[in-house]
């Protein structure tokens, strides 16, 4: 099983479509595209913010990359597929039954059932030969398969935020439920005061050992958690509301806009203006 050792919690990949074998991270990390991964064979254990999720063969699993995640588990053999839509592009397609409502809020969109197994592979197999092509005109072909299979999604799937997928148990299940519970509550509280003290608080443990414990789990500092947790959820603002970003910046528990400014600009590498003026620009 191969593990990349450190990487960026910040990535950008823009528009792909890649398959082969999964890799191991050993922090969580964020991008800022809609990505959409399908196991082929195999199996894959994710941690999704506070949501432990289990992908079996043949599961779709479609999700926003800004909300913080890391890959835990694969089982021997498993191959995926993935295909990553820049932001701007997935909001423009404006799909229905809700669905990029739900993605940008932060749920794990997952489809029912495995019988597109073939065809989806088949899809995703064309899919990046044609993105991989240079020819615009394959390219946006490629585009409007994706939609029209998001568009099929948004008509069977379903949204999850707790739970797990295939039932079973993630690796590591007697360290992970504290840091579910230490997760969850940064995740109802980020636009609090709060610090590593009331997250320890949460799940019983005195802060030295749950600040300890989240980083050997996560390979994040419990404050560093913090304030991902509340930039994502200030580009979920920048990206669907009209708010000010003064406004945003006290929303998700800045006590100061320039100290949003400054870990909006360490996390994202452009300032919250900037953010929103590339999501909300029409694709070109």
């Amino acid at each position: 099983m191969r593990q990349r050792p450190t990487v960026d919690t910040w990535l950008t990949f823009g528009l792909t479509c890649w398959s082969g074998e999964p890799v191991l991270f050993s922090t969580f990390h964020r991008h800022q595209e809609v990505e959409l991964l399908m196991v082929d064979t195999g199996g894959l254990d994710y941690l999704m913010g506070a949501l432990p999720l289990r992908l079996g063969p043949g599961r779709l699993a479609l999700f926003w990359g800004a909300m913080p995640h890391k890959l835990i588990g694969i089982d021997p053999g498993t191959t995926i597929h993935v295909v990553t839509v820049p932001l701007a592009r997935f909001l423009q397609w404006r799909l229905p039954s809700g669905l990029a409502k739900r993605v940008v809020a932060g749920s794990v969109v997952l489809d029912r059932g495995d019988d597109r197994i073939a065809r989806d592979a088949a899809s995703f197999s064309d899919w990046r030969q044609d993105l991989a092509s240079g020819d615009g005109q394959r390219c946006e072909l490629a585009l409007l398969e994706i939609e029209a299979r998001l568009r099929r999604l948004a008509m069977v799937g379903i949204a999850r935020r707790r739970g797990r997928d295939d039932g079973g148990d993630v690796p590591g299940r007697a360290r992970v439920a504290p840091v579910e519970r230490m997760m969850s509550f940064v995740s109802e509280h980020c636009a609090d005061n709060i610090g590593v003290t009331d997250v320890a608080r949460a799940a019983d443990l005195h802060p030295d050992y749950a600040s300890a414990l989240f980083r050997r789990v996560c390979g994040i500092g419990l404050a560093a958690y913090i304030a991902q947790h509340r930039i994502a959820h200030a580009q979920r603002l920048l990206a669907t509301t009209p708010m000010k970003v003064i406004d945003i910046a006290f929303a998700c528990g800045f006590g100061s806009a320039s100290r949003f400014y400054a870990v909006f600009r360490r996390e994202c590498g452009q300032s919250p203006h900037r953010f929103r003026a590339t999501v909300q620009r029409p694709p070109a």
